[in-house]
């Protein structure tokens, strides 16, 4: 489906050629952006994709789908947009996490626009489908940072969520609006004649009542060549409430019932082609009905230089869409089931999801969730699946699910939401009337999920690890995480010869399913047993694998990525190498927030090392901020074995040490949940609403991160968090 977004859609005839819009267009200089802000029907797109055609420069092309909220998605779409024009190439592009676009995934693609001195510009069509902030901002970090060279032309309905005011007063930016895209008495000629119409005496009076919304006008004429009279009518004004009624019955009354039932019931897809609308509608000749409806010029757009897929004009879709729950609101649920089934059948889950919500069937979407849940973490779309768990959650359906709610629980583990994991727990051990269910009968995920939450000591851990490990069958793709929830028992028991073995057995599953979340917390853990065996030759191997996993899956911002940075560190430091060191440890630092009590035995033993590293890296300020936090966690979960004890000598010995200066490495967690904020155009107030804490709270801790930073301003904060690793490597 992306293939589909990259390019403008196909010219049909009776197209209008916007000439001094054009004209406008290149007139625009220097102007990093242009914006083509305006509601429904004045013809954004058409503009574009014209102006696009008469670009001399590389030129690329980004429809914005609505899967491109999550950010992972987002800057995946406008690398490949760049890609497929050949204004990228010769670089291995790298996968970003949701966590980490702000940051690394944005920062990333524009070193390499830079290294590349890439020049041209990129269309970026429908950014009104852009809903979440957390794409918005990626979006709005892009605008803001635009290298020398590479311009961006955007459409939208509105500017909300974008960094236009910033723009303004920079005076890189030009705007087109309403007033621009109305058309003149000219256009408007050509755009009727085109439309196979002739009016003589009506035309000043059409042109009035339409105020030059191309989108009335060319509604008008198709009217009127149905039949329809040109007498004056309430209608087709860009603003104005009786759209519905004039496409209802001067353009769409006069078709067959064959036809128009077609084109209510494949409105509910996004993207149209005659193998969908056949499965979906349960007919045959799809294809040719397509092809009928865009020979007629029926508000129905070819995306494709085949012709085999298209969309439906907004305008045409959304009052489709109303028809159709009017007409046949009992059909909407089968139709979205079928929908469902093709995009899954197809290898789509996330379409296939987004149907199977529509259609209401809550028991369908959390077994499609269960199945997709794992693949879809380990690609970085971590936004896409804890929006599918709140949907779950929302509707009570989780706590139906007890396999669903272990995943959702420990998913919510992972990115250090303790409230939220708690929350999902509550109904993985229990039964439909709310009583707790025997372990006998508990699903390996449930068990899976509280080993590796460890609350009622190490003992019960290790035997909910193994009784879930023979759980799963050999095939299973969570065999490998019930492997991992037994080495880190048997880690936190002290018990490492046997752990050793078992995080290399996960290690191998992980690797064959390419798992590399798991992949790279095994080999880490692998190469810290190997450290302690006084193999630095076999941990440095190790580790250098397990860096390469996380730059091959975008997993800078992964809980299971920290152990790794802190080895990383500590081999650095045995070299001497005292800036790599303190460099890997800024990496390890910026997921410090999520080291919690949701998977107590890995965070706290992540704590520890990262303790005993910035002691070798004589900083003991930052040794004493990581201590704080590792209390916290063995006060929350005093049974944790020899990892306890292992806590109360190195806290000891801690004491013991001079104090010393405050630096980066002393960081609060809520510092460092604000400094990737940093980096966007957002101002305080802006960053406050993410943060849900006040603008005064957010400029107390950016103040107490310019101090520890040593640095007087935002800009210089961002550049020192780079520097050490803070903001990504």
């Amino acid at each position: 489906m992306l293939e589909l977004n990259l390019h403008p859609p196909t010219s049909r005839p009776g197209i209008v050629p916007r000439r001094w819009l054009l004209e406008k267009l290149d007139s625009a200089g220097d102007a990093h952006l242009i914006a083509v802000i305006a509601p429904p029907g004045y013809g954004k797109t058409t503009v574009m994709a014209q102006w696009m055609a008469t670009r001399p420069l590389p030129t690329a092309w980004l429809t914005i789908d609505r899967v491109d909220n999550d950010p992972a998605v987002l800057i995946t779409s406008i690398s490949s947009a760049l890609s497929a024009a050949g204004m990228l190439d010769g670089e291995k592009e790298q996968r970003t996490a949701s966590k980490t676009v702000l940051t690394q995934g944005i920062t990333s693609l524009i070193e390499r626009l830079e290294r590349q001195r890439v020049t041209g510009m990129l269309f970026l069509d429908q950014v009104d489908n852009l809903r979440t902030r957390s794409a918005l901002d990626v979006l709005g970090s892009l605008l803001t940072r635009l290298p020398e060279g590479l311009r961006v032309a955007l459409t939208a309905r509105s500017g909300d969520g974008l960094p236009l005011p910033l723009l303004r007063s920079q005076g890189s930016v030009m705007e087109l609006s309403i007033e621009d895209l109305a058309m003149d008495e000219v256009e408007a000629k050509e755009l009727i004649d085109g439309a196979g119409v002739s009016i003589e005496t009506e035309f000043d009076d059409i042109l009035d009542r339409t105020e030059g919304w191309p989108a009335g006008l060319y509604l008008t004429a198709l009217a009127m060549r149905a039949g329809a009279s040109t007498s004056p009518t309430p209608l087709v004004r860009g603003d104005d409430i009786f759209v519905a009624d004039y496409l209802k019955q001067e353009v769409l009354g006069r078709l067959t019932e064959d036809r128009m039932s077609f084109l209510t019931r494949s409105s509910i897809l996004s993207r149209l082609s005659g193998p969908v609308c056949d499965f979906v509608l349960e007919i045959t000749g799809s294809a040719r009905r397509l092809q009928n409806l865009e020979s007629s010029n029926l508000l129905i757009v070819p995306i494709d230089r085949t012709r085999t897929w298209y969309r439906y004009h907004s305008l045409l879709q959304d009052f489709l869409r109303s028809e159709l729950e009017r007409r046949e609101s009992s059909i909407l649920v089968s139709l979205h089931s079928r929908a469902a089934t093709w995009h899954e059948d197809h290898g789509q889950p996330e379409l296939a999801i987004e149907h199977a919500m529509a259609a209401g069937g809550a028991e369908r979407v959390a077994e499609m969730v269960s199945r997709a849940a794992r693949v879809t973490y380990a690609r970085g779309r971590m936004e896409t699946l804890a929006g599918w768990l709140t949907w779950l959650e929302d509707g009570g359906i989780i706590a139906r699910h007890p396999d669903l709610a272990a995943l959702g629980s420990f998913a919510r583990s992972l990115e250090g939401d303790d409230r939220g994991a708690a929350r999902l727990a509550d109904y993985a051990f229990v039964d439909a009337d709310g009583e707790l269910v025997e372990d006998d009968q508990l699903s390996a995920f449930s068990r899976m999920l509280r080993s590796f939450q460890a609350t009622t000591g190490l003992d019960k851990a290790l035997s909910d690890a193994r009784a879930a490990r023979h759980g799963f069958q050999r095939s299973s793709e969570w065999l490998h995480v019930a492997m991992g929830a037994e080495a880190m028992a048997l880690t936190a028991m002290g018990e490492l010869d046997e752990a050793d073995t078992v995080w290399a057995e996960a290690v191998r599953v992980s690797e064959e399913l390419e798992a590399l979340p798991f992949t790279t917390v095994g080999l880490a853990e692998n190469a810290l047993i190997a450290s302690g065996r006084g193999d630095w030759v076999t941990a440095e191997h190790l580790v250098e694998r397990s860096m390469s996993r996380i730059d091959d899956g975008g997993l800078e911002s992964y809980i299971t990525s920290a152990l790794t940075f802190v080895m990383a560190a500590r081999l650095a430091a045995r070299r001497g190498d005292i800036a790599e060191g303190r460099a890997h440890m800024g990496r390890a630092t910026a997921i410090r927030p999520r080291l919690t009590i949701g998977i107590p035995a890995l965070s706290l033993q992540t704590l520890l090392e990262m303790t005993k590293t910035f002691i070798e890296l004589a900083d003991v300020a930052g040794a004493r901020r990581v201590m704080r936090e590792a209390s916290d966690i063995v006060m929350a979960r005093p049974r944790l074995g020899a990892l306890g004890s292992e806590h109360a000598e190195l806290k000891s010995r801690l004491s013991a040490l001079p104090a010393g200066s405050v630096g980066a490495s002393s960081l609060t967690n809520a510092e460092l949940r604000l400094l990737p904020l940093l980096v966007t155009h957002l101002t305080y107030p802006e960053i406050g609403e993410r943060l849900f804490v006040s603008r005064h709270t957010v400029k107390t801790q950016a103040m107490s991160i310019y101090r520890k930073l040593g640095v007087s301003s935002r800009a210089e904060a961002v550049d020192a968090a780079r520097g050490i690793g803070l903001l990504g490597s």
